[in-house]
């Protein structure tokens, strides 16, 4: 690994979501409707109407989030750079994993509304006015990177130049590979997601796996403890 440096990575998903740490394994989060009740138009000394507000209490443990790889005592002494190439891919393993949890979670959630248009660019703007009575501010737009290149492509078609598009009927673009290809993500993601996390990715290392010690060899074990959540 000579002259490799520690891989780059981005982590579009967890960026877009709101991020919460927690001081414990398991974390509570209140739940309420998405539309605020009506009130009414009262004449003047009759019985002003009770509004309904029903919240639910949720609760979940943690999960753990974790690789390990098993490198010799020798290597690490002859490349000075192995330890941090090792560290960077495990750490970004964890953030790819991540990524693909918070998917999940979205494509699972069960007030996900499917809507569609004649083009992937009219069923953005049928979703967008889903969200909006709610009284939600929908943004970002998620897209997968090939989605929104061809988004671009199609703009080369009408101008004639590489434009980069950033922005969709007023939204965000973000590519975020995690997502199924076809399909675009409306909606207010940070007042409807949240990545709970108790730190950071950890990374550690240790011979005293086995009879490690013996064979010269570190087993390297990068984890976090972290939920992602749909919170509305």
């Amino acid at each position: 690994v000579s002259g490799k440096v520690p891989p780059a990575f981005s982590t579009p998903l967890t960026n877009t979501v709101a991020s919460v740490q927690v001081s414990s394994g398991t974390v509570e989060w209140v739940e309420y409707p998405a539309a605020a009740p009506l009130a009414a138009v009262v004449p003047e000394g009759d019985l002003k109407p009770e509004a309904v507000l029903t919240a639910s209490t949720m609760s979940k443990v943690l999960e753990t989030i974790a690789h390990h790889v098993v490198v010799t005592r020798q290597a690490l002494e002859d490349s000075s750079q192995l330890r941090d190439w090792i560290n960077g891919n495990l750490v970004r393993g964890v953030g790819d994993k991540i990524e693909s949890r918070i998917a999940e979670e979205l494509l699972a959630a069960a007030n996900l509304v499917e809507v569609f248009g004649a083009s992937l660019m009219e069923a953005i703007r049928v979703a967008y006015a889903q969200v909006q009575p709610a009284g939600d501010q929908p943004n970002p737009l998620l897209l997968t990177p090939a989605d929104y290149a061809a988004r671009d492509l199609d703009e080369i078609g009408v101008t004639g130049l590489p434009v980069s598009r950033n922005a969709f009927w007023g939204l965000t673009p973000v590519a975020a590979g995690a997502i199924p290809a076809g399909s675009a993500y409306v909606g207010d993601f940070t007042a409807g997601m949240t990545l709970f996390y108790r730190s950071g990715t950890d990374v550690f290392i240790s011979d005293s796996h086995s009879d490690f010690f013996l064979r010269n060899q570190f087993v390297v074990l990068a984890e976090r403890r972290a939920l992602p959540a749909v919170t509305t």
